[in-house]
C-alpha cells in the first residue's frame, strides 16, 4: 500500500540521512571501469550560478558484477584521463579500470525528482590494470 511505502521511506530517511556508507560495503568484490569523464564546476553560493572554477571531475563508472552505473565525483584532483584518451581506449576495445580511495555514498531526497538519489564521492581515483584493482 501507499501508506506502508511512505512509512518505509521515512524509516530509510531517518536511518541513512546524512550518513556516509563505504562503497566497498555495497560492492565488496567489484571492479570499476570508466566510461565517461568531465569536469564539474564550483557554484557561487551568493548567486547560485556556476563559476569557471573547476571543483573536480565527475566520472561515469560501471561496476563489473551487475554493471551498475555509478556517477562518481572526485573533488580537488586533476583528471586521471582526458575524455579523448578515454574514448580512444574504449574504441580500441579496452576497459579502463580504476582504484578508488575513500569512496562513499550518501543518500538524499531530491525535491526536483521527488525521489531518493545517491551521491557518490571518492577522495582519489587512479588508473590501474585489472590485476591491481582494490577498493578502499
Amino acid at each position: 500500500s501507499s501508506a506502508a511505502s511512505d512509512v518505509y521511506k521515512r524509516q530509510i530517511m531517518t536511518i541513512l540521512k546524512g550518513r556516509e556508507i563505504a562503497l566497498s560495503a555495497i560492492f565488496p568484490n567489484s571492479k570499476f571501469f570508466i566510461v565517461g569523464v568531465e569536469p564539474y564546476y564550483k557554484y557561487d553560493s551568493a548567486t547560485n550560478k556556476r563559476t569557471d572554477l573547476i571543483e573536480g571531475y565527475r566520472y561515469e563508472l560501471i561496476e563489473s558484477t551487475k554493471f551498475t552505473h555509478i556517477p562518481l565525483k572526485v573533488p580537488n584532483m586533476a583528471a586521471v584521463i582526458t575524455a579523448d584518451e578515454l574514448d580512444k581506449r574504449i574504441e580500441a576495445g579496452e576497459q579502463v579500470f580504476v582504484t578508488l580511495k575513500g569512496a562513499y555514498l550518501k543518500m538524499y531526497y531530491s525535491p526536483k525528482t521527488k525521489n531518493f538519489e545517491d551521491s557518490v564521492f571518492a577522495s582519489s581515483l587512479h588508473l590501474c590494470d585489472d590485476a591491481e584493482i582494490e577498493l578502499d
